[in-house]
């Protein structure tokens, strides 16, 4: 999850929000907790403090949602194909 927000986002963008979210005392290593700080990076009040600046954290987010729901749904379409094939 952290590679899609990253490549919807730039690696600089999310290193900023992982540094966000250890100082906030969050763990820069897990989603949901990046997750929550990423919508910050477009506060002027903590993208100024920021090594790379201003970036649209909510894009990332729904970026990751959409893909993570998408996966779902293919998910739901594939298993009941995989199970009559191999007689489940």
């Amino acid at each position: 999850l952290m590679a899609l927000a990253a490549y919807n986002l730039g690696f600089g963008h999310l290193q900023d929000a992982r540094d966000l979210a250890l100082e906030m005392g969050k763990s820069p290593n897990i989603w949901s907790d990046v997750r929550d700080v990423l919508p910050l990076l477009q506060q002027q009040k903590y993208y100024q403090q920021l090594t790379h600046g201003y970036a649209r954290g909510n894009e990332a987010v729904q970026y990751v949602d959409r893909i993570r729901t998408y996966h779902k749904v293919l998910n739901m379409a594939i298993a009941p194909a995989t199970m009559a094939q191999f007689g489940g």
